[in-house]
């Protein structure tokens, strides 16, 4: 469930599509470069992070644990093969992609007659739930479900085999109004889709108005975002005080923030190397649900903010390679890319989405993460082939 099985079907397409890469030998953009530019920095604070010197790899058959330890190397290489699959993904074949396009509308659609169901009978699905596992990760897992589905009503929309554009706005209504429902019962804690709701309305609309530019508009300002994130929470904890007044969980995100954003002032420059925030376990007494005083994590895990989270372990020189690979994306999406509305529209939910869960819930580094966003990255690049094959012959 959630995103959790995007990271090895990625992985799998990479794998499997390896002699792909010798023979056809692609070229490589501007942007590609400087992704592979902070990759290579990634490895680089591996050197310095608090756990340097624990083992790269475990691998014991004995036990049968086989695992990537470093947080760094995983990160690296997760993103190198998925976006190798991607590349991959767009070589198929131009008749494969109108049935990807279909793969999508029958698996999306499922999704979407699940998520109806979760409308109309929670408490049935509580108590299935209930039934296949623990209530700690059944709830969690279902956060991770209406996360991700929130980036995919655009392209459900896209998928919709209808021209109407009326339809679709009211398809698109329907979903966000139900997801809405879903995410405001009060046993999910997912501040972040609820927030993602507006926002990937608010840009759904945009990209009707602006086209393909939507992509410069994103890039820019995900630049923006990274980089002067420091900055909005230094505002931010002035503008709280002390937080007293604030709700429990807002004021202790708030104070992660603060203690995050002090740790970077330290080193500002390098930052503190890929993998070290997991490891600041200062905790702080806080009133559980019960009324019990209990030690609770400042960082729990990880920072829960992309801007705070890339500043803290890869410094500034991080930062401005990660705003870099951003604008320079969004300056090549808006000079090649599909002008169809669909596909625009789609990838427009996807990358405002990824943002708003990247800054407010999911760890920079998950895989599994941006592996859900890269599989439906590329049922938009089907919608995108499938329109091009209407127009015109692709090789």
């Amino acid at each position: 469930m959630g995103a959790q099985g995007g990271a090895p079907v990625m992985t799998l397409i990479g794998v499997l599509a390896l002699p792909l890469l010798i023979w056809k030998r692609p070229k490589i953009s501007l942007d590609f470069l400087v992704f592979c530019a902070f990759l290579l920095w990634i490895v680089i604070t591996v050197t310095w992070a608090d756990n340097h010197g624990n083992p790269l790899v475990e691998f014991d058959l004995s036990t049968g644990v086989i695992a990537v330890k470093s947080a760094g190397l995983r990160i690296v290489l997760s993103a190198l093969i998925f976006a190798y699959a991607f590349w991959a993904l767009s070589q198929l074949k131009a008749e494969r992609y109108n049935r990807a396009v279909w793969a999508g509308r029958i698996g999306l659609g499922i999704q979407a007659l699940l998520m109806v169901g979760w409308v109309f009978a929670f408490s049935a699905l509580e108590a299935y739930g209930r039934s296949q596992t623990d209530e700690a990760s059944m709830y969690q897992n279902m956060m991770r479900v209406v996360n991700i589905s929130v980036l995919m009503v655009p392209l459900l929309v896209a998928l919709l085999p209808v021209r109407n554009v009326w339809v679709k706005a009211a398809a698109f209504v329907l979903c966000m109004v139900g997801l809405f429902i879903i995410a405001r019962r009060p046993v999910l804690d997912v501040s972040a889709a609820i927030l993602a709701i507006p926002a990937v309305s608010l840009m759904v609309g945009l990209s009707f108005i602006l086209k393909q530019h939507i992509y410069r508009l994103l890039g820019y300002g995900t630049a923006a975002l990274i980089l002067l994130m420091p900055a909005f929470i230094a505002l931010l904890s002035r503008v709280a005080g002390d937080g007293a007044s604030l709700p429990a969980s807002f004021k202790s995100r708030i104070d992660s923030y603060q203690y995050v954003f002090a740790r970077i002032q330290e080193k500002f420059l390098f930052g503190w190397g890929v993998g070290t925030t997991a490891g600041w376990d200062e905790t702080t007494r806080v009133a559980a649900p019960d009324g019990t005083i209990v030690d609770y994590p400042i960082v729990p895990g990880h920072p829960h903010n992309g801007g705070l989270h890339v500043w803290a372990e890869t410094g500034l020189i991080g930062a401005l390679l990660l705003a870099a690979f951003a604008i320079l994306l969004g300056e090549r999406l808006a000079r090649t890319s599909n002008k169809n509305t669909d596909v625009i529209m789609s990838a427009t939910g996807i990358w405002t989405g990824a943002l708003i869960l990247a800054s407010l819930s999911y760890s920079l580094w998950n895989d599994a993460f941006w592996g859900a966003i890269v599989l439906c990255a590329s049922c938009t690049m089907a919608i995108s082939r499938s329109t091009q094959m209407k127009t015109q012959k692709l090789p």
